[in-house]
């Protein structure tokens, strides 16, 4: 028995259920950006690099103006040994936050890691300069200490 009940006017009629094929299940939804960091992170502290990014760049699909994906695709290059890219992660995710810690040490690592040590010292020296009492502030240190002539 169909409804013929009135509806109040200016409410349309909801629109019918769109019909699925036998044995299919509803497309997925986007998993949050928590999830896909914290499982990012367990991967890349695992060694499963190639996994780990592909949690990180939906990460950053999520929210693209967040800071942390991008300096976590940092450190997944930094792994790989491709450096430029680990450059290119890093200041993106210091374009999106200037001061953002991780950001400023894994960039001040990947220029060391090219060679650059200008780079890197001025990268560690602006961590310090941000945060001096940063998480990994007395590291920073050591490794300034060592960088510097």
């Amino acid at each position: 028995v169909p409804n013929t009940a009135k509806r109040p006017k200016g409410q349309s009629t909801p629109a019918p259920p769109v019909p699925m094929k036998k044995g299919s299940q509803p497309p997925p939804k986007g998993r949050p950006f928590d999830v896909l960091m914290r499982e990012g992170s367990r991967l890349l502290e695992s060694g499963k690099v190639a996994r780990a990014t592909k949690k990180f760049e939906s990460a950053a699909a999520a929210k693209p103006r967040r800071p942390e994906p991008y300096a976590q695709l940092g450190w997944c290059a930094i792994n790989l040994r491709a450096y430029g890219k680990a450059i290119t992660h890093f200041k993106k995710s210091l374009q999106l936050k200037s001061t953002y810690p991780d950001g400023l040490f894994g960039l001040g690592v990947a220029y060391e890691k090219v060679g650059n040590r200008a780079e890197a010292v001025r990268a560690l020296k602006s961590y310090l300069r941000w945060h001096p009492r940063g998480k990994k502030a007395r590291m920073i240190r050591h490794r300034l200490e060592r960088l510097e002539p």
